[in-house]
């Protein structure tokens, strides 16, 4: 990757953010339906804003997750998921990015035999 510019963010910050993030996850959080025991350290973030005039009556949400963490060969990966009219980032979107993840990451304590 090509590195174009630098956000002024200090390391402090930034580890104040990813623990909010990890909490997220693997708290009580918004995102806790993203959870994925093949990925460790899994960090991640929901968001539902809302469209449309309440006043007009065409009020809707879109609702998105993004999440990163490291499967089991310490690779690095990374997901978004943008839901159209969807309810909550929690509710929505951060299950339909696990079940992405469990289909996507092979399970390291399966068989070969069983793996698709």
């Amino acid at each position: 990757p090509v590195e174009n510019s630098r956000l002024p963010v200090s390391q402090d910050n930034l580890e104040i953010i990813k623990s909010g993030m990890y909490k997220v996850v693997n708290g009580n959080g918004t995102a806790k339906r993203a959870r994925n025991s093949k990925i460790k350290d899994f960090y991640g973030k929901t968001g539902t804003p809302e469209m449309g005039s309440v006043k007009l009556g065409n009020r809707y949400k879109n609702v998105w997750f993004v999440g990163f963490g490291r499967d089991a060969t310490n690779r690095m990966i990374a997901i978004a998921v943008f839901v159209e009219h969807g309810d909550f980032g929690g509710t929505v979107s951060a299950p339909i990015a696990a079940k992405i993840l469990k289909e996507w990451l092979p399970d390291p304590d399966a068989d070969d035999d069983n793996q698709q």
